[in-house]
């Protein structure tokens, strides 16, 4: 019988080491990049929530969005009871690297106030982009202006 030497001793040479490392050091970019790109956030959805009024009116929000690259647009739908329903055209752009969006509502295309002193308003809104386990938020702030009054006149 032969005996057989479990000892294995392999030899590189430098040009081979090199090339090695190049090799690893590419997968390892590929790999990075490819898991960056399928983490990166897209806000395409239905997102439901509410606001609070300085008149301290607690609103049903509901923002329907499309996003493609680092724009969005879609519509938005505020509630208050059988009171207010307002629908409103949207766009803006969302950061990715701060987790941040700009959504301005641009013009009210569906609305119904059952008080006609009522004003409604288009808002402009400053998310934050968050991720608790498998729940996702967009939380923020908003201002808002006067765009038209409840017998749907136009004020400025």
């Amino acid at each position: 019988m032969q005996a057989f030497n479990k000892n294995l001793f392999v030899s590189f040479d430098p040009v081979m080491i090199r090339t090695v490392i190049k090799y690893f050091l590419s997968l390892f970019l590929l790999v990075a990049i490819t898991h960056s790109d399928l983490n990166a956030q897209n806000l395409t959805g239905i997102w439901r929530g509410y606001f609070i009024t300085e008149n301290f009116n607690n609103y049903k929000f509901e923002i329907q969005i499309k996003q493609n690259g680092n724009s969005v647009s879609g519509v938005s739908y505020s509630y208050l009871t059988t009171v207010f329903y307002g629908k409103a055209t949207l766009t803006g752009i969302f950061n990715r690297s701060g987790q941040n969006a700009l959504i301005k509502e641009i013009k009210t295309v569906e609305l119904r106030m059952s008080d006609t002193s009522e004003l409604a308003c288009i808002m402009k809104c400053i998310f934050k982009y968050e991720k608790s386990g498998r729940e996702e938020f967009l939380e923020g702030t908003f201002t808002s202006k006067y765009e038209k009054d409840g017998k749907g006149v136009k004020r400025r």
